[in-house]
């Protein structure tokens, strides 16, 4: 399903869970671009700065994100890194809202990320797929129209797998 994503966007797509206060990175396919960002599954990425992270944390209990928040200092990647708490629940509240997270070059400088929920039979979320690119190669609002639409489709096919998987346990 990745690599579909992947081929389809034409871009490095990452899948990845909350492990703790990180975002682990489970499983990413890269693009063929010569200009990519390289990183390793097992990875674990500040949840704050990823978009996958923000993604999974924006939809835990009020009380569990503010204990993620206050547990060490936030630390600031670039000048976009949001590490003030109400920032951040002015963010997680928008992404509740709309369905999907935005990473705009809060890790680094010149590369944004768009995240979407992968939910269990019981409409919980186990997971969070993204669709990354450097802004010089298509900007954020083109990877908007672009990998949202194709992130939905990925996540209906990976919830689906999940469902059949689900229906095999007694």
């Amino acid at each position: 399903i990745l690599e579909d994503l992947s081929k389809k966007t034409g871009e490095t797509c990452n899948f990845g869970v909350l492990e703790g206060n990180k975002m682990l990175l489970v499983d990413r396919v890269e693009t063929d671009w010569a200009l990519r960002i390289h990183s390793e599954v097992g990875r674990r990425f500040e949840f704050h700065t990823s978009a996958i992270g923000k993604l999974l944390v924006a939809h835990l209990p009020k009380e569990r994100r503010h204990r993620l928040i206050a547990s060490e200092p936030l630390k600031r990647f670039t000048p976009l890194t949001k590490t003030n708490e109400a920032e951040l629940e002015e963010e997680f509240s928008a992404i509740r809202r709309h369905g999907h997270s935005l990473s705009n070059q809060e890790t680094t400088l010149g590369i944004y990320a768009y995240a979407m929920p992968v939910h269990d039979p019981k409409g919980r979320i186990l997971a969070g797929i993204a669709c990354q690119a450097p802004i010089m190669r298509i900007d954020v609002e083109q990877g908007k129209i672009l990998f949202l639409p194709a992130l939905q489709e990925a996540c209906r096919r990976l919830e689906s797998l999940v469902a059949e998987d689900f229906a095999k346990i007694p």
